[in-house]
């Protein structure tokens, strides 16, 4: 199936405006949590891990839940208004 181009940007775009993956990644580091643990402890692997950090995919709420309890995060924090 051909998607065009400037579909997958948009979809790209989107995807940043709804989370803050940024922000994430650097609490991560902040905190001294490899990619390899927090994927560990997210049940997914290290390669979906980085795919989220750089949006190129959106976690399920749950796990992105998760993902804020484990670093201590609030989850509003992360979505954007």
């Amino acid at each position: 199936m051909f998607i065009p181009t400037s579909i997958l940007l948009l979809s790209e775009r989107i995807r940043h405006l709804i989370m803050n993956t940024d922000y994430l990644k650097k609490i991560r580091k902040q905190k001294r949590v490899g990619q390899q643990e927090l994927s560990r402890h997210l049940g997914v692997s290290r390669e979906l891990m980085g795919k989220y950090e750089n949006g190129k995919a959106v976690p399920r709420v749950d796990l992105l839940e998760s993902w804020c309890e484990y670093l201590g995060v609030e989850l509003r924090i992360i979505l954007k208004n």
